[in-house]
């Protein structure tokens, strides 16, 4: 519309002529100026809303904002302790109070229901995330935000995740593992946000048997949240923590029962005849029984990380591959007797001694690792160090007195030749002997004169 500015000499004769017409272009004139004033109030009116959504709300207090949280742990998915990481399907609770959500609530309720996508274009939402989750391995199932006219808005979402945790594989396979699921705000430091976690029991928890299809068994849960700084960035953390106690019927299923039975038939080697046929065979299966735990070792080696620490699972691996090297060199001792030396008698001796020394010396040892990893009276160094010292002192030392009953039998055998052999040449000797003949001959007529 134009303004007075732009009328001409005409118009104006018009207006004066015509007082009526003057006061109509007044009121258009003022319309058109409480349009232009409506227009502007609109503005603050738009900011105060993108305050809603992008402003906490207490920032203008200058005190962080309290979001309450609870985890329910709805499904365990599995664990890999070699990527260290573990799948759970869970349900995230969030509460915060914002009192400026309350003219979003229509009249005649005390609640309104919002999407994701709808709450995050209407209010402030405090971005709590899974802090410890795996790139790209989080995917949310539903998600649903709650106002109230009290001001209290309530997020609850369920999602996947794969989170990423180091596992303290020390006292494997006789662990507990704590697994921990962190959340955290995406947005805001420790002085603009606090998480706090809920007092109602029903918000938190985890399902029944959630470890039921695993190798695990629930001892126990929390949840709790902690301050963190790293360098600049300083956090409030939230935390569900479930402990599980690893069971041993699947290690032992895969482990535990296959190397007791290659380590039994190690042993075996000593109850076959001692004698030449079966001198391949007793070698052939000593040295089979060891690849094929070498195969079982490999296997759960994989399982765990490449720097995973010494645990009892190395303990015990340690204690059977010695056992059975100590049988090969026994076995080989043995026949080395028999065979070589031409000592029979001392090679069955061994072979008889290690019928009983085997088996009892595998005892001692799996007995101290088996009963320290469950009832934890020895620590894993501890016990490592000391079924080295007792395998050392008790091979070690029967090897060395078979070497020293292979030394004195085979002097005693090389003196009782040499004496044979001296009696031998004596023997023939005097055989040959004239002398020897002419004494012969007067010993008989003297034999034969006193007989007379």
């Amino acid at each position: 519309m134009a303004t007075t500015d732009n009328w001409d000499s005409d118009e104006v004769c018009k207006r004066q002529e015509d007082p009526g017409r003057q006061e109509k272009m007044a009121a258009a004139l003022l319309q058109v100026r409480t349009g232009t004033a409506s227009l502007h109030q609109q503005k603050p009116e738009a900011a105060k809303g993108d305050d809603i959504v992008t402003a906490r709300p207490k920032a203008s207090a200058g005190v962080p904002d309290e979001v309450t949280f609870g985890i329910y742990a709805k499904t365990f998915l599995g664990a890999s302790m070699k990527e260290n990481s573990f799948d759970l399907d869970f349900v995230l609770q969030l509460t915060w109070n914002d009192p400026r959500v309350v003219g979003l609530v229509p009249a005649g309720v005390d609640e309104q229901t919002l999407s994701a996508e709808q709450a995050t274009k209407s209010i402030w939402m405090p971005g709590i995330v899974v802090t410890n989750r795996a790139i790209k391995m989080y995917e949310i199932i539903s998600t649903v935000v709650m106002i109230r006219k009290s001001g209290d808005v309530t997020k609850v979402e369920r999602a996947t995740v794969t989170c990423r945790s180091i596992f303290d594989l020390r006292q494997y396979p006789f662990d507990t593992q704590s697994f921990k699921m962190k959340i955290a705000s995406s947005e805001y430091m420790l002085d603009e946000l606090v998480l706090k976690p809920s007092k109602n029991q029903s918000d938190s928890g985890v399902s029944d048997g959630i470890f039921d299809a695993f190798q695990y068994e629930l001892d126990s849960w929390k949840i709790y949240s902690f301050e963190e700084q790293d360098g600049a960035m300083t956090k409030s953390r939230g935390v569900l923590q479930i402990d599980g106690k690893r069971s041993l019927d699947k290690y032992g299923e895969a482990h535990l029962m296959p190397t007791a039975m290659v380590l039994i038939i190690s042993f075996g080697v000593f109850w076959f005849p001692f004698q030449t046929p079966f001198v391949t065979p007793r070698m052939a299966l000593s040295i089979l029984a060891l690849l094929s735990f070498t195969n079982f070792m490999i296997k759960t080696s994989e399982k765990l990380p490449p720097g995973a620490p010494t645990n009892w699972n190395d303990v015990f691996n340690y204690c059977v591959l010695v056992l059975m090297c100590a049988g090969i060199v026994i076995n080989i001792m043995a026949e080395i007797c028999d065979h070589q030396l031409k000592l029979p008698h001392l090679g069955a001796a061994i072979n008889n001694e290690a019928k009983v020394l085997q088996p009892a010396h595998s005892f001692l040892l799996l007995s101290i690792v088996h009963t320290g990893g469950k009832y934890q009276w020895i620590s894993v160094g501890s016990a490592q160090v000391l079924v080295k010292v007792l395998f050392v002192t008790i091979t070690t030392g029967y090897i060395a007195y078979s070497i020293r009953r292979m030394s004195f039998f085979k002097a005693e055998k090389e003196a009782k030749e040499k004496e044979d052999h001296d009696r031998q040449e004596q023997a023939h000797a005097q055989a040959h002997d004239p002398r020897h003949g002419v004494n012969r001959a007067q010993t008989s007529e003297k034999i034969d004169g006193g007989k007379a």
